[in-house]
C-alpha cells in the first residue's frame, strides 16, 4: 500500500509541475491564462482538442462569453459534447463563427 501512496504523491507532484509549466507558458507568451487549468486539461482530453482550444474554450466559459472561432471542427466538438463541457465546466459554451459575431454587432436584437 505505502508504495501505491507514494505513486499517486508522484504523479501529483508532477501533474502540478505542468500545470504550473502551462500558467508559465500563458504569461510568457501573453496568451489566454484560464484560471481553471486542471478543466483545460480536462476537456482537452475528453473532447480530443488541442489544449490552446481548450483554453479558449475555458477562458470564454470564465468570462460568460461566446467562443468566437472559425475552426468548424471544433465547433462541431462543442456542439455534440455539450454534456462533457457542462460537466467540466459547469456551463454550456456558445461557440459562433466570425460571420456569426460580425452578424450580432450589425444586428444585436436579432437572435
Amino acid at each position: 500500500m505505502e508504495g501505491s501512496y507514494a505513486g499517486e504523491e508522484d504523479n501529483h507532484r508532477r501533474s502540478s509541475t505542468l500545470l504550473n509549466l502551462f500558467s508559465l507558458i500563458h504569461r510568457y507568451l501573453n496568451i489566454v491564462n484560464p484560471q481553471k487549468a486542471v478543466a483545460v486539461l480536462d476537456l482537452a482530453y475528453r473532447l480530443r482538442i488541442t489544449y490552446y482550444d481548450a483554453s479558449y474554450v475555458v477562458t470564454a466559459s470564465e468570462l460568460g462569453l461566446p467562443l468566437v472561432t472559425d475552426d468548424v471542427e471544433l465547433r462541431r466538438r462543442l456542439k455534440s459534447n455539450t454534456n462533457i463541457v457542462v460537466e467540466v465546466l459547469s456551463k454550456e459554451v456558445e461557440a459562433i463563427s466570425s460571420n456569426e459575431y460580425i452578424a450580432r454587432k450589425r444586428h444585436p436584437f436579432e437572435t
